[in-house]
């Protein structure tokens, strides 16, 4: 197999007809996957590198092929798969879905960086450890959340079960999931019971193993109890916010202070909404701006408010934090916004406005 296997890939390499390298291509992957699992070992970094050179250049249907080929093959070449498992969906999903060659470091990394899409393949997997579902509760829309907490394979932390919990409050689908898992934390049931239709309500006595109905009572009691609380504080500081943008369309009080203030007190909701408000953007949800993984939108919207740079350095390390990403992430965060002028910013707003103008 190695000789006709190299002699095939120098071929490709070479070969500059399209529709020839996706011949040579096809023919590569049978000869790699007819052979021994040692003579794939030998072939493993050769096969690989040249295939990562030449993929791009074939169609997208032909990288689909490849992928879903490869992703059942524990001896892929990993630089091959990740390169896959980057592409878009339909190349990706095979690859994120059953590839053992990705390490969680690789998924994780597609999973902080990548579509919805890709995010719900990597639902899929067999098994999913902590280290990859932090990430899928912390970024995943709906059909992530829903599909992650239906894998009995996949493994959350305390921080996962968490935002799980906390995002299960009106999603009758995820509470439903949730109340499957055996390994909910006694904590997270409390948290959830307040929400809870009686049949899960029921269902989450019986695996809890609650005493009686009564044990579900209290805990509906205690925990509505704090949800109130934690009301009564989120319009305090609404009413407080209102507050301050007043003071600062008056002129008593500076922007950029206020954004550093906040930023320093972890209130990154405050923040959005201050900047929502100030803007007159009513119909734009600026807390899921705030926290998207480019940065553009929130550093378009800062700059239309004049924001200085000292200020925005304060939100890019509020986003550094809560995205999990680098410092270095925030310096090029920074630089991204010293770049962008007044005048660009102020025609992105205006297309927004006339384009939410034009659907509403």
């Amino acid at each position: 197999m190695q000789s006709n296997l190299l002699e095939d890939l120098t071929n490709m390499a070479r070969e500059s007809s399209g529709e020839r390298r996706r011949d040579l291509l096809r023919a590569l992957t049978d000869l790699f996957q007819s052979g021994s699992d040692d003579a794939k070992k030998t072939n493993q970094d050769l096969f690989g590198d040249v295939v990562s050179r030449v993929i791009d250049e074939v169609t997208v249907e032909i990288r689909a092929e490849v992928s879903e080929r490869l992703s059942h093959e524990d001896l892929s070449p990993r630089e091959l798969m990740l390169k896959l498992a980057q592409d878009e969906i339909s190349v990706a999903s095979p690859v994120l879905q059953n590839s053992t060659a990705l390490t969680d470091h690789d998924l994780k990394h597609i999973a902080e960086n990548h579509s919805q899409d890709h995010l719900l393949a990597i639902s899929h997997r067999e098994t999913l450890s902590e280290v990859v579902t932090d990430v899928l509760v912390r970024r995943g829309d709906q059909g992530v959340l829903h599909k992650v907490s239906s894998n009995q394979g996949a493994r959350f932390s305390d921080v996962g079960f968490d935002t799980l919990a906390a995002r299960a409050t009106h999603d009758r689908t995820l509470q439903a999931n949730l109340v499957e898992r055996q390994d909910l934390p006694q904590k997270n049931a409390r948290q959830l019971v307040p929400f809870l239709e009686d049949e899960l309500k029921a269902k989450l006595g019986q695996i809890a193993g609650a005493a009686d109905s009564g044990d579900l009572n209290e805990l509906a009691r205690a925990t509505a109890a704090r949800v109130e609380d934690e009301l009564r504080k989120a319009q305090q500081s609404r009413l407080e916010l209102r507050v301050i943008v007043s003071e600062i369309k008056q002129g008593k009080r500076q922007l950029n202070d206020m954004i550093v203030a906040l930023a320093q007190d972890n209130r990154a909701l405050d923040i959005a909404m201050l900047l929502r408000e100030l803007a007159d953007l009513k119909d734009v949800d600026v807390s899921r701006v705030m926290f998207r993984d480019e940065a553009g939108p929130i550093a378009v919207l800062c700059r239309y408010l004049s924001v200085s740079d000292d200020a925005f350095k304060s939100v890019a390390d509020l986003r550094r934090k809560r995205l999990q990403r680098t410092s270095l992430d925030a310096k090029h965060e920074l630089e991204l916004y010293q770049k962008l002028s007044e005048a660009d910013a102020q025609r992105a707003i205006r297309f927004l406005r006339v384009r939410n103008s034009v659907s509403a």
